[in-house]
């Protein structure tokens, strides 16, 4: 029978053949006492157990501006201890954002919240782990890129991720309604390529980005054929013009008309107006 092991400290039981630890905060002597039957003396042995050291730490969330390349580990204020000695490897996951996964103190360009974790090797084989959300303060964008015709009209930006957020577009020409949302629209009155920027602020964190909206004018072109036939006849009409590689088309009505997206078609039977 099991009389008993001194001492308790961190033991699952001590009055059991095998029980379970939980490590203690220093070096402790284990000492089990085990009575037999027609024994007057209890046999007994002990164990000593070596608590490594590994220190613990701390790292604090933070609200980051992604435009500032922020640091979130051992060394930056509100994360303890200040250093870490003995480490035999640092290693951060995920990757996304960080300028190295391989030191103590990166920093992050993080764009979107992210929970990055740190695991800490020391050199006696332990290790420790901790985890901070890095929450970014502002992000701007614009895009994508348009193209439209001059006279038309386009949205720009993409929309709001945070309420409460501010935004700022310039130059302020051009824009139909007000400068100050997420996803204005802008109607240019010359050709060109227009750029617009959008400074967008939360928290005192800015963030910009720009969209470029390229403005053209629709090329004239001409049809020709035989725009005279009999019911029941065909005839053929085509654009003669120079047209850009870009141009699509359609004919309409598309009643009789063999090839509508064409610059070339057959046209059959009842007409009664074309336009190209």
């Amino acid at each position: 029978m099991a009389n008993g092991t001194t001492p308790a400290t961190g033991l699952s039981s001590n009055t059991v053949a095998n029980p379970t630890l939980t490590v203690p905060g220093a070096n402790t002597t284990y000492v089990v006492k085990v009575g037999y039957p027609g024994c007057s003396l209890p046999a007994q042995d002990q164990v000593a157990i070596t608590v490594n050291a590994a220190t613990g730490f701390v790292l604090a969330d933070q609200a980051t501006c992604p435009a500032t390349a922020t640091t979130i580990g051992i060394g930056t204020a509100g994360n303890s201890p200040a250093s870490l000695s003995n480490v035999s490897s640092y290693t951060w996951s995920p990757a996304t954002g960080l300028s190295a996964t391989n030191i103590a103190n990166p920093t992050t360009n993080a764009t979107t919240p992210t929970t990055y974790t740190l695991k800490v090797l020391y050199t006696n084989g332990c290790t420790r782990s901790d985890d901070l959300l890095v929450t970014p303060g502002s992000v701007a964008n614009a895009k994508p890129d348009v193209a439209i015709c001059l006279g038309e009209s386009t949205q720009i930006g993409t929309p709001a991720v945070n309420g409460t957020a501010t935004y700022s577009w310039t130059p302020t020409t051009d824009f139909v309604g007000p400068t100050n949302i997420a996803q204005p629209t802008v109607k240019p009155t010359s050709v060109g390529v227009k750029t617009y920027t959008v400074a967008v602020t939360t928290g005192g964190c800015v963030a910009t980005d720009a969209v470029n909206v390229t403005v053209t004018t629709p090329a004239d072109f001409t049809i020709s054929g035989n725009a005279t036939i009999c019911e029941g006849g065909t005839t053929t009409l085509a654009v003669t013009s120079a047209i850009p590689a870009s141009t699509s088309w359609q004919w309409s009505p598309l009643l009789g008309v063999a090839s509508p997206n064409s610059t070339s078609t057959l046209i059959s039977g009842l007409i009664q107006q074309l336009t190209g």
